[in-house]
């Protein structure tokens, strides 16, 4: 199943850069955080195989990904005060992550708050996106490219918020057995999310005479 992520991941890459080159400029987004997200995830498989520990790469990506996913969003919605917030809540949460990383888990442990309030205010961001989708008369809504990044965002974030959450507890009574279970839980939610990017990516090239790249 590891193969099928890793692969869902450059399809996903492939699919935004030829959004990208299309002419949707808010795809640049996610060819960095997908970019950055399969490089994450090659320094985890090497940890894990290597018996070495793998959270400290976390809180380097947690940031980006925050960073990156709050973009997205602001070159997707239209309201410009939600996206004021948006912009300003990206480095407040930088530092705050820099500082929970820094004073509390001391890097050595996985960054379970940090990745669910990051969760908390991306599933609440793209709820709002899903609503306030534009969609032309000549389009379903599920045949916008949003519509799937949305779905995407908030199966992942609303399904390991309470993994997360317990996720620096259980670890200190088995770190090995907890990292299975986080493999376990994260890894379909994973596929789930990246799947949905490839059916949004592919709605950008099908129907983009219909949208407002």
């Amino acid at each position: 199943m590891v193969y099928i992520y890793n692969s869902l991941i450059l399809i996903s890459l492939l699919f935004a850069w030829y959004s990208y080159k299309a002419g949707s400029k808010k795809s640049l987004y996610l060819i960095i955080l997908l970019f950055a997200t399969f490089v994450d995830e090659g320094i985890a498989a090497y940890s894990y195989y290597h018996h070495k520990n793998l959270d400290w790469d976390y809180h380097i990506f947690n940031p980006i990904e925050y960073t990156l996913f709050c973009l997205y969003y602001n070159a997707a919605c239209e309201q410009k005060v939600i996206k004021r917030f948006v912009i300003y809540s990206i480095p407040a949460f930088v530092l705050f992550a820099i500082l929970i990383s820094t004073f509390y888990y001391h890097f050595k442990s996985m960054p379970g708050l940090n990745i669910n309030i990051e969760g908390l205010i991306q599933f609440i961001l793209y709820t709002h996106l899903l609503f306030c989708i534009n969609v032309h008369n000549k389009m379903f809504v599920h045949n916008h490219p949003d519509f799937w990044i949305c779905i995407g965002v908030m199966i992942y974030f609303g399904g390991v918020f309470t993994l997360f959450g317990l996720y620096s507890k259980i670890a200190n009574l088995n770190q090995r057995e907890t990292l299975h279970l986080f493999i376990k839980i994260s890894l379909p939610l994973n596929l789930v999310l990246y799947s949905c990017f490839i059916i949004g990516l592919a709605c950008s090239l099908r129907y983009r005479k219909y949208l407002a790249l």
